[in-house]
């Protein structure tokens, strides 16, 4: 009989996202004879789960949360039972949230490998009081810390965390599905698309970082080269800037060109209707949007930051601009609007790379070398697992 490995996987939440769709990808790919993966959801809410339980992924949640003390002190209790019950071989953290309370918790549970999975760039030390310590103190304790790109594997470096235990896993993405013409022209109907305008994709939550302002006030300023046909959509979640958004749109007088889409669980339908896809985040530890719209032959407009100097080839794939530059994001606009065939060579070329360096059955067998190397006990070099990306 196979010794199959129970993996726990700890998160904050479960809700359509990054992060989320990526551990439900993998997921799906590696939950097999050999390893079983159960998630915890900190906060027991999200559109995904129905996805996870379809999957055959168990998830597990307290019975309420609050974040107020004491719903977190039950929460804590709750999570600290589960790792009893449950007696997992590897406990994964993944995102700060869960890395701090699932690994302050995981000391008072049985013995068992940790792993975290930081995904972002350590900006958010900044801004939550005492996390950078805490972080420090849990870094010593696991044994094995995963990052999604070079830049963040840097931060975990400056902090201290040993080369040993440490190595990139980047993230992987799905060969996209066929959409038919006949799906393509309803949604292009459905949006009111001007059938000879350019149109724009910024897949992010509506997050201040994620530079939407700097989008609107970049199509201000290419208007003249641009002409009123242009469409941009606008993909995510609202994060308590929509209001303000709309209000900054209005006034600059492109809210009619803009569609606001919200939380989308199939991105790939947008992004087929579209013809250069923008992410112009002031902060990215390595994003999904990128690499979905470059598996759909999109050239991508990037901002220089994090993780996406690794995904885009600049001037290959898609064009890097610097971060809370609108006029320099204006000319990539204008050129790629204006330069069909540029459009499609980075667009092939950018599918190309995906398909060679992310695809998500790479990531996967990252991660399912990593759980059943540690579960065994063979304490290998971590990069020689799993590497330190393209």
């Amino acid at each position: 009989m196979i010794d199959r490995v129970k993996v726990l996987v700890v998160i904050g939440e479960l809700e359509v996202g990054g992060t989320e769709r990526q551990l439900l990808n993998v997921s799906r790919e590696i939950n097999s004879d050999d390893i079983e993966v159960v998630v915890y959801a900190l906060r027991g809410n999200g559109s995904l789960i129905e996805s996870f339980l379809a999957a055959g992924i168990r998830v597990i949640y307290p019975p309420g949360h609050s974040r107020r003390w004491l719903g977190l002190l039950r929460t804590a209790a709750h999570l600290v039972r589960t790792f009893r019950s449950e007696r997992p071989r590897i406990l994964h953290f993944f995102l700060p949230e869960a890395y701090v309370i699932g690994g302050l918790c995981s000391l008072l549970g049985p013995s068992c490998v940790r792993i975290m999975s930081r995904r972002s760039l350590n900006y958010y030390q900044r801004r939550w009081f005492g996390i950078r310590s805490i972080e420090r103190i849990l870094h010593h304790r696991m044994d094995g810390i995963l990052a999604n790109s070079r830049a963040v594997l840097s931060d975990l470096k400056n902090e201290g965390v040993p080369d040993h235990i440490s190595g990139v896993v980047c993230n992987g993405v799905s060969v996209p599905p066929n959409i038919d013409e006949t799906a393509i022209a309803a949604l292009r109907l459905e949006l009111s698309l001007n059938p000879t305008g350019i149109v724009l994709i910024v897949v992010a939550n509506l997050i201040p970082y994620k530079g939407h302002s700097d989008v609107f006030d970049a199509l201000v300023c290419a208007r003249d080269s641009l002409g009123d046909s242009w469409t941009l959509l606008l993909v995510g979640a609202d994060h308590g800037i929509e209001i303000g958004l709309k209000q900054r749109a209005k006034d600059a007088g492109i809210e009619a060109n803009i569609r606001w889409l919200g939380r989308q669980s199939d991105v790939y339908p947008y992004l087929a209707v579209s013809d250069i896809a923008v992410l112009a985040s002031h902060e990215e530890g390595f994003s999904n949007a990128i690499l979905e719209a470059m598996a759909m032959q999109l050239p991508v407009i990037a901002t220089a930051v994090g993780g996406n100097l690794e995904a885009v080839v600049d001037g290959k794939t898609g064009i890097l601009v610097p971060p809370e530059n609108p006029k320099v994001l204006a000319a990539a606009i204008i050129r790629l609007a204006n330069e069909v065939n540029l459009r499609q060579e980075m667009g092939k070329a950018g599918q190309k790379r995906v398909l060679h360096f992310f695809a998500i059955e790479q990531c996967a067998d990252a991660h399912r070398r990593l759980y059943l190397d540690l579960a065994h006990g063979r304490r290998t070099h971590i990069r020689s697992l799993v590497g330190i990306g393209p």
